[in-house]
């Protein structure tokens, strides 16, 4: 194969791979739970995290959510993932 066709090759895959190997934000996780004490008094356990745009030099704001809200926005995020996946795929034919 020519080195031409090579790079061209590689070219194709590398764009074709980007748009899905790339989360939407970047997210530096805090290790230690935050308890907070609700209004009504009843307590929970918070875990913050840092989300920072991808390709930003600058930290994105510190968010804190249960666990269980946590779990939900990842579930969200992979379902969103496929979704797309699988609408390029059925417009490409593949």
């Amino acid at each position: 194969m020519s080195l031409t066709k090579l790079t061209g090759l590689s070219l194709v895959l590398a764009v074709s791979i980007l748009p899905t190997a790339m989360p939407a934000r970047a997210q530096d996780r805090t290790a230690d739970p935050v308890t907070v004490t609700n209004a009504d008094g009843s307590t929970e356990k918070l875990t913050c995290r840092r989300l920072t745009p991808v390709g930003s030099r600058v930290r994105g704001p510190k968010v804190c959510r249960t666990p269980e809200q946590w779990q939900q926005e990842e579930r969200e995020a992979r379902d969103k993932t496929r979704e797309l996946q699988r609408t390029r795929n059925a417009t490409n034919g593949n």
